[in-house]
Formats: C-alpha cells, structure tokens, sequence
C-alpha cells in the first residue's frame, strides 16, 4: 500500500474514533461523515480540544499529525494562550 493512502486512511480512521469516544461529550453539533477531508478532520481536533477532556486533547492532537502528513506538512497546532498557529518540531 502506498504511504500517502495510509496517511490518509490514518486520519480518517482517527476521524472516526473521534466520534466513537467523544461524539456525546466533545462533538454535539458536529456530523459525522461518510468522506471527511483533511480540513475536516482538523475542525473536528479543534472541537475535541475545546470541549472535550484530556483523552480527547490527546486524540486531538493525534489527528493533527496524520492531517499534517497526509498534506506534506509539518504538523502544526493551535498555541491555546494566543490562539495562533505554531509548527511542531520533533
């Protein structure tokens, strides 16, 4: 399998386990997709981080890694006292 569908397979998936463990909790006015994008598996982090708990920050941020490989990126995520956007460097 070629490592780019694997990338994408990965955020999907996460995507979905999203919704599995926090859809009650942490994502109430979201619907889940049949085809999320990218962009929206990132909106979905961004719910999980604001409303959810600890587990849900960390599923979170699992999310934004596969979303930033499967675009080519650096990974990148949201600094919660300034609101703006900082790359990750591992």
């Amino acid at each position: 399998m070629n490592e780019s569908v694997a990338q994408v397979d990965d955020y999907v998936a996460l995507y979905r386990q999203a919704f599995e463990r926090f859809g009650a909790m942490a994502l109430w006015n979201k619907r889940l997709l049949d085809a999320p994008t990218s962009g929206d598996a990132l909106a979905t982090a961004r719910s999980l981080r604001i409303e959810g708990n600890l587990d849900a920050r960390r599923l979170a941020e699992r999310i934004e890694q596969a979303c930033g490989s499967a675009m080519g990126a650096p990974f990148r995520i949201i600094n919660p006292r300034s609101g703006s956007w900082a790359t990750a460097t591992d």
